[in-house]
């Protein structure tokens, strides 16, 4: 069975695609049918609500929080592990949003970080 698609994101070079699938699949943006990498295995406990990209980072949102991924800001075949994740929410982290210097994440307990 194929995984439905929750959210996409990415950038000019990069196409990201969000799945109730616990991944996020990682798509070159001039090539849509040939993916790069898949993320998040063993690393998201639900569906990825949400993602962001900004230069070198990614930013996805699942049930057990917000995942930072580092990659080339051209490819993903450099990283596929997470960097960390973010904590501070008492409920599933829903969306998010990224910038070169700051991660903000929105979550059903009703509060921003």
């Amino acid at each position: 069975m194929k995984a439905k698609i929750t959210c996409v994101g990415g950038n000019r070079d990069l196409v990201l695609t969000g799945c109730d699938s616990r991944t996020v699949k990682t798509w070159e943006a001039d090539r849509p049918f040939r993916r790069l990498l898949v993320l998040g295995k063993g690393v998201h406990k639900g569906p990825v609500n949400g993602l962001a990209v900004s230069g070198k980072w990614t930013v996805t949102a699942s049930e057990n929080g917000a995942h930072l991924w580092e990659h080339s800001e051209k490819n993903f075949y450099m990283e596929g592990t997470s960097k960390g994740t973010f904590a501070g929410h008492d409920e599933s982290v829903l969306c998010v949003a990224v910038s070169k210097e700051s991660v903000i994440t929105g979550s059903r307990d009703k509060t921003a970080r």
